[in-house]
């Protein structure tokens, strides 16, 4: 077979292969920012959120890093919501030994009650992480592990915010930042690749029209 009949087939079987892993939950993955301040931390962005999320080992990962402009700003606890029923999960993995304490529906401060806030037992320097923290979830349900879970608000879906935590500033007041409700998850890298893929499959049709005439 010519390379001309061949490269369209090749093309179409990488692309679907890049959108089926892309849909069946593995290493599925979204990001956010942390645009919302109760207090006048400065211009936003604060921080991002990467959100990594497989149905194939019922994980779900929310890493949190401060933007540039916030290097050394501190943070302590996540908050985040649910739109399915997570009851039973663990932690897998916590940014320190003290972040064990889970909390349903907690308020915080000014932006609303929180489904599951994942916190310390006191607002102490030491519980305290700088820059960046990483969370980890196991889901006793699978299938609960999607990125589209998560993205519920504040306040029983009607709130402002997505995710938040405590934002601790170099000098000056402590507040907590938030990811707004209104945000939209960046495309994943995998459905992006695939598409790019099935778009090439035309242009590769008309590349083998032309070499065998």
């Amino acid at each position: 077979m010519r390379f001309s009949e061949a490269a369209p087939r090749l093309c179409l079987s990488v692309a679907l292969s890049i959108l089926l892993l892309g849909m069946s939950g593995q290493a599925v993955e979204a990001a956010l920012e942390f645009s919302l301040g109760n207090q006048p931390f400065g211009t936003p962005p604060y921080a991002e959120l990467d959100i990594t999320a497989s149905t194939i080992t019922g994980q779900v990962t929310f890493d949190v890093q401060t933007t540039s402009a916030y290097s050394g700003y501190k943070m302590l606890g996540f908050g985040f919501n649910s739109l399915a029923d997570i009851t039973g999960f663990t932690l897998a993995s916590i940014p320190l030994p003290s972040w064990t304490v889970i909390s349903a529906g907690a308020q915080q401060d000014g932006f609303g009650n929180f489904d599951w806030v994942i916190d310390a037992s006191n607002s102490s320097g030491s519980n305290r992480v700088t820059d960046a923290f990483s969370i980890t979830l196991q889901l006793t349900d699978f299938s609960k592990a999607t990125v589209a879970n998560f993205l519920k608000a504040s306040d029983n879906n009607t709130g402002p915010a997505l995710f938040v935590t405590h934002f601790y500033p170099v000098s000056g007041d402590t507040g907590f930042i938030a990811v707004p409700a209104a945000a939209v998850p960046e495309a994943t890298a995998f459905l992006v690749w695939g598409l790019i893929g099935l778009a090439c499959i035309p242009a590769l049709m008309r590349f083998r029209t032309f070499s065998s005439t």
